[in-house]
């Protein structure tokens, strides 16, 4: 297995820091993930408050 410490990995590094980046923003109140897990859980709670009645 390479260790990533030569500059000819310096690409796949800041690859790999920008898609931290942006899963932390997804994930972030208002990214794309936490809405969309937002949204998940209102409809599964609709559905169990229509099953109450």
């Amino acid at each position: 297995m390479a260790l990533m410490d030569g500059s000819e990995h310096a690409g796949e590094r800041r690859k790999a820091k920008e898609y931290g980046e942006k899963a932390r923003r997804a994930m972030e109140k208002g990214g794309s993930s936490y809405e969309s897990l937002t949204q998940l859980i209102h409809s599964f709670t609709l559905q169990g408050a229509k099953k109450a009645l």
